[in-house]
């Protein structure tokens, strides 16, 4: 579990809307760990190249491990 103070730190270091990535799924809130959070945000975007309008659309991805995302990558 995340706070929102720590979400909400972690989307303007990575330059997310964290009103849009809240409205998407809330669950990120209840699911996501902090430094899960920041360890699949330095994969997607330093590794994959995704951008941040695109992380907002699908914030489901914040919780899942960064294992799991490169596995299926």
């Amino acid at each position: 579990m995340i706070t929102k103070k720590e979400l909400e730190e972690i989307c303007n270091k990575y330059g997310i809307d964290y009103e849009k990535l809240i409205n998407a799924n809330e669950n990120v809130l209840k699911y996501g760990e902090y430094r899960e959070i920041c360890n699949t945000l330095d994969y997607l975007r330093d590794e994959i190249k995704i951008e941040p309008k695109n992380i907002e659309k699908c914030p489901s991805i914040l919780y899942f491990s960064t294992n799991n995302i490169k596995d299926n990558w």
